[in-house]
């Protein structure tokens, strides 16, 4: 019975990675920009600034919390809830870009 299964959730994962490659691909431009910004020269000198484990706490705990929420959100695509699982996303994706 479990053998079943090996080809579609395959096919899910190459998939999700796929549109996660574009995506990630599509939003590089953006970043570029976001980054030449003097808000974000403030930014790098705190972080800079910081010892390893603050800087560690500051990078983990977003990942920690978001990447959970990543196959939730494709639970409720694939169930059909194609609004939710799509905001869910994309928030993952605003908050994971903001963190």
């Amino acid at each position: 019975m479990a053998r079943i299964w090996n080809t579609p959730v395959f096919i899910l994962a190459t998939a999700y990675f796929v549109v996660d490659g574009v995506l990630s691909h599509v939003t590089q431009p953006i970043t570029v920009w976001l980054a030449k910004k003097k808000l974000f020269e403030r930014v790098r000198l705190w972080i800079i600034s910081l010892g390893p484990y603050p800087s560690l706490a500051l990078f983990a705990v977003p990942v920690i919390i978001l990447e959970p929420a990543k196959p939730l959100s494709a639970y409720l695509i694939g169930t059909g809830h194609l609004h939710h699982g799509g905001s869910l996303e994309a928030y993952i994706r605003r908050a994971a870009v903001s963190a």
